[in-house]
């Protein structure tokens, strides 16, 4: 995650919020009063003025450093950087057409007749010129502004996506680098304990049994350790990916979870929602259709065009346009009269695209709100979990430590230390694990609700107002 973002960047995000806001405000529908959004989230929201970044509450520079290089590398990054830059020149394109037509023409003959040679040079020089008294070309121009608008949500989207995917593989490549170091630590653990079953059994305190079960739980361990190593080196494949390189096996990710200081942005779920940029996507797709439906409407109507032209013809190149030229004026007038229907069928259509994007507006954000729901209530499940676990942990250790001390004076078959031992072991990785799923949990809701994008739009509102 960049720590500065450029002036471009911020230009964007303003242009894109103040977009939406006139959007919301031209076009006329039901839709938003059909939608059913509470005042307040169902689960508890920490009371903070605002959100902070993502670089900023997760403290970690390996994590931020991969995301840069991510953001910068990704080739899923890269397509959609080049499809806002195709939306631009669509958008561009659209607007030429305000302007008139200008056509130049040359042609140079050369003939025999009679014996006789003869040269003809032309030269010409065309205009046309739509006149958009419905407004047909505007609204081919409005939508090519929503496209391009769609385009940087999009992109936007991808980013959101992309940071999320890093993020939640670096933290499983942590979580399992920790497994992997107690796994070794359990390893030479188990190994000093062989080693004292069979001095035990030489000495005959020991049974052959405690040795055949020493030795199962060592090669046990054994066979965990190279499978956490090989889901160490897949996931580090995984991320190399995400970060547009070779699918290399040696990303250094660091040792421990980093510190968390996770804050919320504050308001209502709709105000927060629709700074999504799926959410907004979304919507631009409607105010497209709606641009596409009122062209298809206006298709039904006349067309006007002036032109104009000036030419002349000589038999000397030298000659044209001295001599006097010739020019025309005309207007022209086409309205459809039958096409067997072609043109009610296509703005039908275009009503049934539209109720359509409606109807996926509405989807996309009921996902949103699910999604953010979900997630504020397994951050808190999550919080009550580790708590739990680390007490459970705790407990497992001292249980450990006491079965062994037990079994070294006899007071309990070695069957009960492998127990508590595996018991111990499980709770240590369970806390790990939920450790993981805590921040993993925190930046997806953060992404959730609009990730950076959103608290610099909100900042920025902010400052305005």
């Amino acid at each position: 995650m960049m720590n500065n973002m450029n002036l471009a960047i911020k230009i964007k995000l303003v242009a894109l919020s103040v977009c939406l806001s006139a959007c919301q405000s031209n076009y006329h529908s039901s839709i938003n009063d059909e939608v059913e959004i509470p005042a307040q989230w169902q689960n508890s929201v920490p009371d903070v003025p605002n959100g902070t970044k993502l670089v900023q509450w997760v403290k970690s520079d390996r994590l931020n450093q991969l995301i840069e290089q991510a953001l910068k590398n990704n080739q899923t990054i890269q397509i959609n950087q080049l499809e806002v830059q195709k939306a631009n020149l669509t958008l561009d394109r659209a607007g030429a057409v305000f302007w008139p037509q200008l056509d130049l023409s040359l042609s140079a003959n050369r003939s025999k007749s009679d014996d006789a040679i003869s040269n003809q040079f032309r030269a010409g020089l065309s205009a046309s010129y739509e006149i958009d008294l419905w407004g047909k070309l505007s609204d081919a121009q409005k939508a090519a502004q929503y496209n391009y608008q769609a385009a940087l949500s999009q992109l936007e989207q991808s980013q959101l996506e992309l940071v999320s995917s890093v993020s939640s593989q670096w933290l499983q490549m942590l979580a399992t680098y920790q497994q992997v170091e107690l796994s070794k630590q359990r390893l030479i653990n188990v190994q000093g304990n062989l080693d004292i079953v069979e001095n035990g059994y030489k000495a005959g305190l020991n049974s052959a049994l405690d040795v055949y079960l020493t030795r199962n739980s060592l090669e046990s361990e054994k066979s965990n350790l190279v499978q956490q190593q090989a889901s160490f080196a897949e996931q580090s494949r995984q991320l190399a990916l995400l970060l547009g390189g070779y699918p290399k096996q040696d990303l250094w990710v660091g040792e421990s979870f980093p510190e968390v200081d996770f804050t919320l942005l504050k308001g209502i779920p709709t105000e927060l929602v629709k700074q999504r940029p799926d959410v907004q996507s979304a919507w631009l797709n409607i105010m497209i259709n709606n641009a596409n439906l009122a062209i298809a409407h206006k298709n039904r109507f006349p067309s006007f065009q002036l032109s104009a032209n000036v030419s002349d013809s000589q038999s000397n190149l030298s000659d044209l346009f001295s001599q006097g030229i010739a020019w025309s004026l005309s207007a022209s007038l086409l309205q459809p009269i039958f096409d067997a229907g072609q043109l009610a069928t296509l703005e039908k259509q275009a009503e049934i695209e539209l109720n359509q994007a409606e109807l996926s507006y509405v989807q996309v954000l009921y996902n949103a709100l699910e999604e953010i729901e979900t997630g504020l209530n397994q951050l808190k499940s999550l919080k009550a979990q580790l708590e739990s676990s680390e007490r459970s942990r705790d407990n497992a250790i001292l249980a450990e430590e006491l079965a062994f001390e037990q079994y070294k004076r006899g007071l309990t078959d070695y069957s009960d230390y492998l127990s508590t031992q595996r018991t111990a072991f499980n709770a240590k990785n369970q806390v790990i694990e939920i450790k993981r799923q805590i921040i993993t949990n925190q930046i997806a809701l953060h992404q959730a609700l609009g990730g950076d994008s959103a608290i610099e739009r909100n900042r920025l509102e902010t400052q305005e107002d």
